[in-house]
């Protein structure tokens, strides 16, 4: 397993939702949590937080990712029903944990956490949701409330505390229909509103053609009535707005969903519909936002994960060769060398990265890594001794 550093050090916060399909899985007839499988650990531990939905978990389970805080809302078992449905978890990665409340959750399908400003250096609260919302028509659909309208109101709540984000499963088909008020007018020109925003037309494309349903009509009036747009298809790394959901039958959909302020977009420096693996019909959806250097500040008594180098000996140029030509890395090449990666910046960094674990492995088989131990009075990575160096270059 890759050693966690914060994506903070890069100055982006790394965050990815993921509806997938029950966290927990049978093996040989014994009930083993997703966790304990490395592809599924090692695909969400490169985020600093991560929203689980569908985990299908009952209030007794008590999943584990080191590192990480979970907070789990469970969806209270039907009478009569073999195994739990529904379900949401948020992991925190603990070394942010502290910039971040949890607010507790008042139903099972939205999850509401705030990304403190102070702590990230933002000027303003972040106020995130995770949602899975039921299928029109499911049993359980037909016995809660209008879900989209409680969602409605707490985002109403929160919008005036800081930018909300919501990210989830609508279980809603969209199309290509405008999230945006059409022809909207001015009203500033017709009546005193100072606080009126007109809405700005703005391109969104979906793989998904099929007509718009229930669901989709009411989160396109939820994002008119809030402000909020869709992120799918409009930002760098998804520009042709791919399939989120490949169902067991009929046609890959576009069903899961990131929202925010289209005044935030520039704050996002990537989102990422990746790529169907085996764990989920779902795709994971990631995004990046960028955060400033300064928010090290409030991590001024920590110190920042020394980097391993190379050791290179004279054996060393053999011994990677060598490492090139196991099986493990010989898959890892072949699935390089067969993936069609998009053709923009987005996808040279996914093309970047993957390159780079098959490096990092390949160095880690034959053992050419050589770490260089945190010294707890050395000051050569602290945060202090970062901002100081930089404040001298920009003197």
């Amino acid at each position: 397993m890759k050693p966690y550093v914060s994506n903070l050090i890069y100055n982006s916060l790394a965050i990815s939702y993921w509806n997938i399909d029950g966290l927990y899985e049978r093996i040989n007839n014994q009930r083993i949590c997703k966790f304990e499988n490395e592809l599924f650990s090692e695909k969400v531990k490169n985020f600093d937080i991560i929203g689980l939905v569908e985990t299908h978990c009952e209030t007794k389970d008590q999943p584990i990712l080191e590192g990480y805080n979970i907070y789990n809302n469970c969806r209270k078992k039907s009478l009569g029903a073999r195994k739990a449905s529904g379900g949401l978890a948020i992991c925190i990665h603990q070394a942010i944990a502290k910039g971040i409340t949890i607010i507790p959750p008042t139903n099972s399908e939205i999850s509401w956490i705030c990304l403190k400003k102070h702590f990230f250096g933002m000027t303003a609260d972040i106020f995130m949701a995770f949602v899975y919302i039921s299928p029109e028509g499911s049993s359980y659909s037909s016995k809660r409330d209008d879900i989209f309208t409680i969602l409605q109101n707490d985002i109403a709540k929160y919008d005036t505390q800081g930018e909300c984000i919501i990210c989830g499963d609508f279980n809603a088909k969209t199309c290509k229909d405008a999230d945006y008020v059409e022809d909207d007018i001015d009203l500033n020109s017709l009546i005193n509103l100072d606080n009126y925003i007109q809405d700005e037309p703005i391109d969104r494309r979906n793989l998904d053609n099929r007509v718009t349903d229930v669901h989709g009509k009411k989160l396109l009036e939820l994002c008119k009535s809030t402000g909020l747009r869709i992120l799918n298809g409009r930002i760098m790394g998804d520009l042709t707005g791919k399939f989120t959901c490949y169902n067991y039958v009929g046609s890959p959909s576009v069903i899961d969903y990131i929202l925010t302020k289209q005044s935030y977009f520039n704050n996002i420096t990537r989102f990422v519909v990746n790529d169907l693996c085996p764990l989920s019909i779902h795709c994971m959806l990631s995004m990046y936002i960028k955060i400033p250097l300064l928010c090290l500040q409030n991590h001024e008594d920590q110190l920042i994960q020394n980097p391993r180098k190379l050791k290179w000996k004279s054996n060393s140029g053999q011994a990677f060769e060598q490492a090139l030509s196991t099986p493990k890395i010989i898959k890892q090449i072949y699935e390089y060398c067969n993936t069609s990666f998009d053709p923009n910046a987005a996808g040279i960094y996914t093309a970047t990265d993957k390159l780079n674990d098959i490096f990092h492995n390949a160095s880690e088989h034959c053992k050419i890594f050589v770490s260089i131990p945190n010294k707890s009075h050395s000051k050569m990575w602290s945060t202090k001794y970062v901002l100081r160096k930089k404040k001298k270059k920009m003197v």
